[in-house]
C-alpha cells in the first residue's frame, strides 16, 4: 500500500492507545481508574443534557451554518467578554466539533514548508504532530521545571525569526498545570508586536481550572486581540467531552479561511449539541 508521505509525520496520542487498552480491561470485568485522558469525573450537568434532548425533539437535527448557530456564537461572545474583558463580535466566532479541529484549521491556514511554528514543550502532543503534518517546522519552547514549568522568555526572544508565523500558548498548561502570569503575557505580547505577521494561538481550554488567582488572556492586552486566535470549548469545564463542542475566536482576516476549511471538512457541528452549549454558557 502506498500512502502520502505526510502520513508518516502524524502521531497518534499515547492517551488514545492507553484508553483502548483500558476499555479492553474493563470489558474483562477489571476495575480501572482512568488517568490516561482529560475527562472529568462528573457527568454533564442535567440542565445541559435536557437542553440537548429538547433540541432534538424541537427539530435541531439538520445542518447549521458552517460557522455555527448565531445564538451560540452570540453566547460565546458574551462569555468571552465576561471572562476576558474583550469586546467580542459573534462574527469572529467559529464553532467546531472539539478544540483540535480549530487548532488544525488555524495551522492549515498559516503553516506551510519554510514556516516555523513555536509550541510549548512539554505540551499537548497534537501541537507538534499537526505542525509537522502541515509542512511547517516545529520549534519547541521549553517549559522549565526549575521555573515551575514556565518558559524562559529570553529564550523565546531568540526563537522568533522572520520565518515564525505562529506562537502557540497553552495557559493553564496541559500537562504541567502552570499558568502564565499577566507580567509574562505582557512580555510575550511585546515580543509579538515587534514582528508583523506573527499570530498567537492561545489555547485556553483549562481557563476554568485555576485553584488560585484568575485567568489572564493575551488577547486582553492592547493590540493583541487582532493578533490572537483564542481556542476554547465545553469539554472540560462542563464535562461535555463526548458532545465534542469547541470554538475559536479569530482575527477578521482568518475567519473566512477557517470557515472554508471547516466547510470542506465537517460541513458543520451537530446542531443539537450547539443548543446544549447555549444552555451551558447561559
Amino acid at each position: 500500500m502506498t500512502v502520502a508521505k505526510r502520513m508518516m509525520t502524524l502521531a497518534l496520542e499515547n492517551s488514545a492507545k492507553v484508553i483502548t487498552q483500558a476499555k479492553a480491561l474493563e470489558a474483562q470485568g477489571k476495575e480501572i481508574i482512568h488517568l490516561e485522558t482529560e475527562d472529568p469525573d462528573f457527568d454533564t450537568p442535567r440542565h445541559i443534557v435536557e437542553a440537548g434532548m429538547q433540541a432534538i425533539k424541537d427539530g435541531f437535527t439538520h445542518y447549521s451554518p458552517t460557522e455555527g448557530l448565531p445564538e451560540l456564537r452570540e453566547a460565546i461572545a458574551r462569555n468571552s467578554h465576561n471572562v476576558r474583558g474583550n469586546e467580542t463580535n459573534r462574527d469572529n466566532v467559529v464553532v467546531t466539533p472539539g478544540n483540535k479541529a480549530m487548532v488544525f484549521y488555524v495551522l492549515l491556514t498559516l503553516a506551510e514548508p519554510g514556516v516555523e511554528i513555536i509550541y510549548p514543550n512539554p505540551g499537548e502532543s497534537v501541537y507538534e504532530s499537526l505542525i509537522k503534518f502541515s509542512g511547517a517546522t516545529p520549534v519547541p519552547l521549553k517549559l522549565l521545571e526549575e521555573k515551575g514549568y514556565h518558559p524562559d522568555l529570553d529564550a523565546l526572544s531568540g526563537l522568533i525569526t522572520d520565518k515564525t508565523r505562529l506562537l502557540i500558548l497553552n495557559s493553564p498548561e496541559n500537562p504541567c498545570g502552570s499558568a502564565l502570569t499577566e507580567q509574562e503575557l505582557t512580555a510575550i505580547s511585546n515580543l509579538v508586536m515587534q514582528h508583523p505577521g506573527l499570530y498567537v494561538l492561545s489555547d485556553e481550554t483549562y481557563k476554568d481550572f485555576l485553584y488560585t488567582g484568575e485567568h489572564y488572556s493575551i488577547s486582553s492586552i492592547h493590540g493583541m486581540q487582532e493578533r490572537t486566535v483564542i481556542v476554547d470549548g465545553f469539554s472540560m469545564n462542563y464535562a461535555m467531552t463526548g458532545w465534542h463542542l469547541g470554538y475559536g475566536i479569530l482575527p477578521d482576516e482568518l475567519v473566512p479561511r477557517v470557515i472554508k476549511l471547516a466547510n470542506n471538512h465537517i460541513s458543520c457541528t451537530a446542531t443539537f449539541t450547539q443548543m446544549a452549549g447555549i444552555a451551558a454558557l447561559d
